[in-house]
Parts: C-alpha cells; sequence; structure tokens
C-alpha cells in the first residue's frame, strides 16, 4: 500500500464473532477468519477504516509484532474487497456531479463502492459521444435508458430495418432526461447511408455505439463491427436471434454479435431473418435495462465484463444464461501459409509437450456449450452407464458443409465418467476440425474476399483449391487437392483418418491406423485361409483391457476374436459374441487393437441389450465360415511407431501425409493436436 492511500471498509461489508474466529461477508463473497483476537481486533479497527486514515497512521503506536498482524489482516482485507483503497480524498467528499447539484447521487454512491473517485468515473462516462443505432421498440426503450444512464451527447440513428415508433422515441427520450445539459440528436437513416463511406461521418468523434434492433441484419452488423473495430471505437450490441434476446460485452474490435450468429447457425439455427420476432415493449424494456446496465458498469471500471460471453433473455419469462462464444474464423483476417510457415508450424506441433487430461479438461470446457459452443456439452442423456459409462457430445457445422444432413455427434466411452466425457469431446473437436474450413488459408483459382461465398465455390465447383500436407515419411511439404484434406467438402462425412489425441504423434498415429484398419477390411474376402482365433484368456492385456475381459466374463456369452492382420501387418481383430460380429479394431501394437475391440464388444452388448443404439459401436464386417478359424494362438506382439507405419505404408504404394486441423485457430491453441491423414498421390522426384 502507497504512504497516502487511506483505507475504507466497504459499506456493503459485514463481519460477525464465530467460534473460530470471525466470519466476513461482502459483494466479493464470504472470508473466514480463524484465531481468538481476529474478531476484536476487526471491530477496533473498523471506526477508523473510515476512508481519513493511512496504514502508516493505524499502525503508528503498535509494536512491531502487532504491527505486521493488522498489516497482514488489512492486506488480506484488501484484496477480499472488503477494504478498499481510496487515495487523498475520501469517497464521502466525492458526492456531487462537479457543479452541486445532486443530479446523480445516487450513480455515485454507487460508483463510491467501487472506484476511489466515482466522480470522476460517472463524468468521464456521461462526456462520452454515444451512438444509439438500430430500429423497432429495443431501439426507442434503449435511446431512453441510455439517456436515463446520464449520457450527455446522444446521438440516435433509426435504420429501416424495422419499423420504429419516431414519436415514441421522441417521447420517451424526452421523458428520460434528467439534465439540462443532455443533448438529444435523432436521425432517420435511408438504405443508401448504409455503407462505409456514408456512414464513418455519422460515427465520428463517438466513443461508444450501441446497436439495438428487433432486427438486426447481418450485413449491417458486420459494417458496423469493422468501422468500429477500425476506429478503435466501443462497441455493444442486442437484438433478437432465434426468437430470443441476445446482448454482446461491450468490446473493442470483437464482433461478438456475428460469432454468435454464425455459431448459432452452425447449431442448427435456421438463419431466418430475426425481423420476423418482434420485442413486445415490457420485453424491449427489460433487455434495454440490462443492456445499459452491463454498458455503465464495463465503463465505470466496476465489472469487467469477459470479452466473449453474451447474454440470452428469454423474452418471455426474462431468464437470463450466460455463454461464452468462441470467435468465429470468419470474423478475423486469414492469408495462406508458405510452405516454410506450414512446416515451422508441424515441427512446433511435433516437438510440443504432450497435453496432461487435466489441463485439456480445463480447455476444451471454453469450446463447449449447447446454444454457442463449437461443441454441445458433454451430456450422458439417458444411457445406462453399465458396464461402461457412455458419453455423448454434438458437432457444429461451421461453414456449413453438411447442409440439410442431420448434426453429426461423437460418443465417447470408458471405464469412469472422466474417460468418456473426455473421449467424446475429443472426438467431437477432431470432428469440428474437419469440417471448419477458411478458403482463405487455400491457394484457389478464385478472388473471392467473402469465405462464405468462397465455401460454397469449393462445393459446387471443380476450380482447383489446394493446401500444404506434411509427408510423415520424410518429413516434406507439398499440396494437396483441398477436397482430399477435407473430404467433408466432397460430401464425405465422417472421413477416414481424422484423429486428436494428448500429443502430435499420437492424433498421427491414430489417423494412420484408421486407414489401415479400412485397407485391411477391404482384403478380408479375399484371405486364402481362414484368420486364426487369438486366446484372449492368456493374452498379456493392460489395465484397461483387462478389465474389459473380466467385464465380458461376468456378463456371459462366448467371445470369439479373430486376428484378420492384412498385408500392412498392422494388428487387426474382428471380435465376435454371441455368434454375432460385434467388432472390429486396429491399434499400433496388438495390446492396443485388443483393448478397442474388447471395448467395442461391451459397448456393443450394452447399446443391444438396452435397445440404445445411438451409442453403438460401427458395424463390424462380419467373417464367412470358411475364414473363421478353428486354430487358437496367442497374439503376436507386433508393435508400430510413426516412422515404422508410415514407411510400411509407403512400401505398399500408399503415401500417408497430415494436414493439421487448425482453421479455427483459436480452438487449435485450446487443442492443437487434432489432424487429418490422407492418402496422397506419389511424390514428383
Amino acid at each position: 500500500m502507497e504512504d497516502k492511500v487511506r483505507l475504507e471498509l466497504r459499506p456493503d461489508s459485514y463481519y460477525v464473532e464465530t467460534p473460530e474466529g470471525a466470519y466476513v461477508l461482502s459483494h466479493a463473497g464470504s472470508l473466514s477468519f480463524t484465531g481468538r483476537s481476529i474478531y476484536p481486533l476487526i471491530d477496533r479497527l473498523a471506526p477508523y477504516l473510515n476512508g481519513r486514515h493511512t496504514l502508516d497512521e493505524l499502525t503508528a503506536d503498535l509494536s512491531l509484532e502487532r504491527r505486521e498482524m493488522v498489516e497482514n489482516l488489512l492486506l488480506t482485507l484488501r484484496d477480499r474487497g472488503v477494504v478498499r483503497e481510496v487515495g487523498d480524498v475520501a469517497s464521502a467528499e466525492d458526492g456531487h456531479n462537479g457543479d452541486g447539484s445532486g443530479l446523480y447521487d445516487h450513480e455515485i454512491r454507487f460508483l463510491g463502492y467501487f472506484r476511489h473517485s466515482p466522480s470522476a468515473a460517472l463524468q468521464a462516462y456521461q462526456d462520452t459521444t454515444t451512438v444509439v443505432l438500430g430500429s423497432g421498440p429495443l431501439l426507442v426503450a434503449t435511446a431512453a435508458a441510455a439517456v436515463r444512464s446520464g449520457l450527455r451527447r446522444v446521438r440516435v440513428l433509426v435504420t429501416t430495418a424495422c419499423a420504429t415508433d419516431l414519436a415514441l422515441l421522441a417521447k420517451e427520450t424526452k421523458r428520460a432526461r434528467r439534465d439540462p445539459e443532455q443533448e438529444i440528436v435523432h436521425r432517420l437513416l435511408d438504405g443508401t447511408e448504409i455503407d462505409a463511406d456514408s456512414f464513418m461521418p455519422l460515427l465520428d468523434d463517438a466513443g461508444l455505439v450501441v446497436h439495438a434492433s428487433d432486427g438486426i441484419m447481418a450485413e449491417g452488423t458486420r459494417l458496423i463491427e469493422r468501422l468500429t473495430a477500425a476506429t478503435g471505437t466501443r462497441l455493444v450490441q442486442a437484438g433478437l436471434i432465434d426468437g430470443e434476446a441476445w446482448i454482446t460485452p461491450m468490446t473493442i474490435g470483437q464482433a461478438s454479435w456475428t460469432s454468435a450468429r454464425l455459431r448459432l447457425v452452425a447449431r442448427g439455427y435456421q438463419g431466418r431473418e430475426e425481423t420476423t420476432a418482434k420485442f413486445t415493449r415490457t420485453a424491449a424494456a427489460v433487455t434495454a435495462g440490462r443492456l445499459v446496465q452491463g454498458v455503465f458498469t464495463s465503463f465505470t471500471g466496476v465489472n469487467i465484463e469477459a470479452p466473449h460471453q453474451l447474454t440470452e433473455i428469454d423474452v418471455r419469462t426474462f431468464r437470463s444464461a450466460a455463454h461464452t462464444v468462441v470467435p468465429h474464423p470468419f470474423t478475423r483476417a486469414a492469408v495462406p501459409r508458405t510452405a516454410e510457415e506450414f512446416l515451422h508450424k508441424v515441427t512446433a506441433l511435433d516437438t510440443g509437450a504432450r497435453m496432461a487430461p487435466e489441463l485439456f479438461s480445463r480447455q476444451a470446457t471454453a469450446c463447449t456449450g449447447d446454444r454457442l459452443g463449437v461443441v454441445g456439452d458433454p451430456a450422458e442423456h439417458d444411457f445406462v452407464q453399465t458396464p461402461l459409462h457412455v458419453c455423448e457430445t454434438a458437432v457444429s457445422d461451421p461453414v456449413g458443409l453438411l447442409r440439410a444432413a442431420p448434426p453429426p455427434a461423437a460418443i465417447g466411452a470408458g471405464l469412469d465418467f472422466e474417460t468418456a466425457r473426455h473421449s467424446a469431446v475429443m472426438k467431437a473437436l477432431a470432428t469440428y476440425g474437419s469440417l471448419m474450413v477458411d478458403p482463405r488459408l487455400l491457394d484457389c483459382a478464385w478472388d473471392e474476399d467473402d469465405p462464405g461465398r468462397a465455401i460454397d465455390l469449393l462445393r459446387t465447383t471443380t476450380t482447383p483449391a489446394t493446401t500444404w500436407a506434411y509427408r510423415i515419411v520424410d518429413g516434406h511439404v507439398h499440396r494437396v487437392d483441398a477436397r482430399l484434406a477435407f473430404p467433408a467438402l466432397a460430401g464425405m462425412a465422417p472421413p477416414v483418418g481424422v484423429a486428436a489425441a494428448y500429443s502430435w504423434r499420437e492424433a498421427v498415429m491414430a489417423g494412420m491406423v484408421h486407414h489401415c484398419l479400412h485397407l485391411t477390411v477391404t482384403e478380408i474376402q479375399a484371405s486364402p485361409r481362414p484368420f486364426p482365433r487369438i486366446d484372449v484368456n492368456d493374452a498379456d492385456l493392460d489395465h484397461v483391457a483387462d478389465r474389459y475381459r473380466s467385464m465380458l466374463t461376468a456378463i456371459g456369452g462366448d467371445v470369439d476374436l479373430y486376428d484378420v492382420t492384412g498385408s500392412l501387418g498392422l494388428p487387426v481383430v474382428i471380435g465376435y459374441r454371441a455368434g454375432r460380429a460385434a467388432a472390429c479394431a486396429a491399434g499400433e501394437s496388438m495390446a492396443a487393437a485388443l483393448r478397442a475391440v474388447l471395448e467395442q464388444i461391451l459397448l456393443h452388448y450394452q447399446s443391444h441389450q438396452n435397445r440404445q443404439f445411438r451409442y453403438a459401436p460401427p458395424p463390424a464386417p462380419g467373417l464367412p465360415a470358411r475364414l473363421r478359424g478353428a486354430t487358437t494362438r496367442l497374439p503376436t506382439d507386433r508393435s508400430f511407431d510413426v516412422e515404422s507405419l508410415a514407411d510400411v505404408m509407403e512400401r505398399r504404394g500408399l503415401h500417408p501425409v497430415a494436414i493439421p486441423l487448425d482453421h479455427d485457430s483459436e480452438v487449435h491453441a485450446l487443442m492443437p493436436y487434432m489432424v487429418q491423414v490422407v492418402m496422397a498421390d506419389a511424390p514428383r522426384d
């Protein structure tokens, strides 16, 4: 604490004696102290914590030991928001609006709970030239609320997005005036004024733009976001999306509204024009009140809003909920990488630290949400949770590649909830990455700045478009067709070779194993001899697979495993239970393949036993009787790493390449190890 800083016990703080010591309650939460001397000490200090005494003055006559105790106590109370520093001038002397009128005493008293100089904070807010822009009942209510909050220069711009009662607007803003110094200007905009050249002068000298409208149109919103970002002007927006009111935080340079709308569309919102829904006057007043209150508290420093957190208000019940939105890539600038930049990226991924499951859990939370999330919240629904825990996570379609197809979902399973949830979210993020294509990062033959229109060109034409890929066997970089790198562009979903893992090498291995599994399955019918059985009872399993084996034994029913490893030599196993093909899995080792196939057999049993086919594993290829061998043997202990498997595939004429799924840089920063492995053409000499 500085020498001249004076200390004040916040008037909304309360303290009581407890058997253990003392309990303190403030706006920031509760705080408990232990020790018999704590409560008497707080009680003796309280009358002097009035904003008129410094720490040195409070401890001047104390012994060194007592002084340290008081200092530590006051520092703790300050850090927890119970005691505040008020500077040279006590807040009690800061009680008027500078002219002694007392017009804004209520606001100053409120700000005095949080700010050292509440009058200065209020004056900075009041002196900010504010543009209130929009149409409909929400504009009327917001303009009135802005004037009522004390803003002195308010410029109301009425757009034609939907009908606005201009007489009511004039009446409400006039009635909201509290101060003769307030200047309110109304202007009706015609359609020709909603472009960058004509609109920019309307924002002249504005420090804050409030965009509030019953009909917020996508193009107009993007223009306002671009112009305010270019001028460094604060922006907050509110309107209707999907029949609910949404309010963005006050930010500079963040396209929060456009991101929210794109994320909602990606989660299934049909994108109908918001003008089909209307605010009632009551709903408009409630939304406007929340909007302007948020602006006031954020501007004056009372509340620091999360930059990507939007508020949703039910316009019927007025219940609200906060939602975090990950900025959509289409709201950010993007340019293609050079070969050197791409290689640097892959090298950084390859040498990056393995992500701990706990870190993944924390970071993945930022991507989940059932309204604006990149993927949905992991949910168990009514799924039976035995013998395996099962979880489902919905996947958004960020750029509309799936069109009318049902949204995909990822299933995770495991021995506990955490494993099932991690698995589901990781698979969901990988699928999302395969669907997130930013055409601005591709090398395309056309000149199209709008990424949405460029996506349509990629889908509906054969115009060449390429992206960089990393050849796994030798680390060389070369270009591949974008439709090969992102199979969803050609309508192929779910694609083969999409994977996510806790490290880059694990993800690349999983992608290659997926391809090898598909190739091996195509070879099965041509096998000249029966496939041997695997003696699962004597197999050396890891602890997870051993649990699976015990569960299957307890369930009952014959389990037969067949080693169908093909020409690539990568272990592949088909599993039967009770005479039915139930599972087919591959792994970088036989132990990994056995663990995967036993999990699938359990999941097959669980889903069919409970008639919950939503989480059933993919159908397994059946073996004709002639290929089901009678000979039982222990599985061979062969394993691969990334390099050895890539080498085997190359010798078979396959050329695996890896493409990081990083077109959404925000998601990639949270979960970097997502990859699409594809089989490319033979490299040219």
